[in-house]
């Protein structure tokens, strides 16, 4: 009797402890959501460096080959080939992007993606964690053409309706700039 009320304990200690480490996760995957930055922010991010934007879609279309570019490392695709890592070689002005991100806050750098059929060029400004591997991604979107959804406002809990959504939700800044939102798997 006193072994199995003796387990009885352990099991309830552990259990306890397994749920408060739960809800803990939970919590910190609500707040990671909720610490993305503000529309507003972002909207002053990319105003106060619109010509280094432009710059930078500019530059990313005439170098449309490489379709990942940040501060440490190139992803480069030519020929049709298979994606490969890229170096100065690959792309002489490498100095010039390093210098815009850094001047327009972007540590992540710029990522080429066809979205809707159309070429566009995202610059994550930030990524939460969700869960163990997923996360949701905010930044600033250059598309060709028209999106869909465009969104009022990304800061208004945007729901995935119980699916991954890979696919971004936009918010118009001007022309062919855009707000975006999206969730990574």
């Amino acid at each position: 009797m006193g072994e199995t009320r003796s387990s009885l304990i352990r099991f309830r200690n552990r259990a306890g402890i397994v749920a408060v480490l739960v809800l803990l996760a939970a919590c910190g995957s609500a707040e990671n959501a909720r610490s993305l930055p503000a529309d507003a922010e972002l909207q002053r991010q990319f105003t106060g460096h619109e010509a280094q934007f432009r710059e930078l879609q500019r530059m990313s279309d005439e170098d449309s080959w490489v379709w990942r570019i940040a501060p440490g490392f190139l992803s480069v695709q030519q020929g049709g080939g298979p994606p490969r890592s890229g170096d100065e070689k690959d792309l002489p002005r490498w100095d010039r992007y390093r210098e815009l991100f850094r001047q327009c806050g972007l540590k992540d750098g710029l990522l080429r993606d066809r979205t809707m059929g159309r070429e566009a060029i995202f610059f994550p400004v930030a990524a939460r964690t969700v869960g163990t591997v997923d996360s949701i991604e905010k930044g600033i979107a250059w598309v060709e053409g028209e999106v869909s959804p465009i969104v009022p406002s990304l800061d208004e809990g945007i729901t995935w309706g119980g699916t991954r959504r890979a696919a971004p939700v936009f918010h118009r800044l001007k022309d062919n700039w855009y707000l975006y939102l999206r969730y990574n798997e």
